[in-house]
């Protein structure tokens, strides 16, 4: 979609890096209940590559695509920080519902 067809929304300077930020979050969180299931090592790092990358190639689709929209090291930046909160969400999900579980069937 070019960036033209976007309502401009200036709530505060880089709003849209906040938005990132979420957005990467909630992949995240997803990512990492997902691949959790399966008990994988190194679950932690190897999603936060899949962040970096899939933030990259998006940034740089946006480029090479001409639809009024450039590469952005700052969005990069954003969707890679959006790690952290997806992380600690994840961590309390697994704190209040994973464990709950486990105290549960050990009865």
């Amino acid at each position: 979609m070019p960036a033209s067809d976007f309502p401009k929304i200036n709530v505060f300077p880089y709003f849209d890096k906040l938005v990132h930020i979420c957005m990467y979050a909630v992949l995240s969180f997803l990512l990492l209940w997902v691949w959790n299931e399966k008990k994988r090592k190194n679950n932690k790092i190897i999603i936060l590559c899949i962040v970096f990358g899939w933030g990259l190639l998006m940034e740089i689709i946006q480029e090479v695509s001409h639809m009024g929209r450039s590469f952005d090291l700052l969005d990069v930046t954003a969707n890679v920080f959006g790690f952290i909160p997806g992380l600690l969400v994840w961590k309390l999900y697994i704190f209040l519902f994973e464990n709950k579980k486990l105290l549960s069937t050990s009865k």
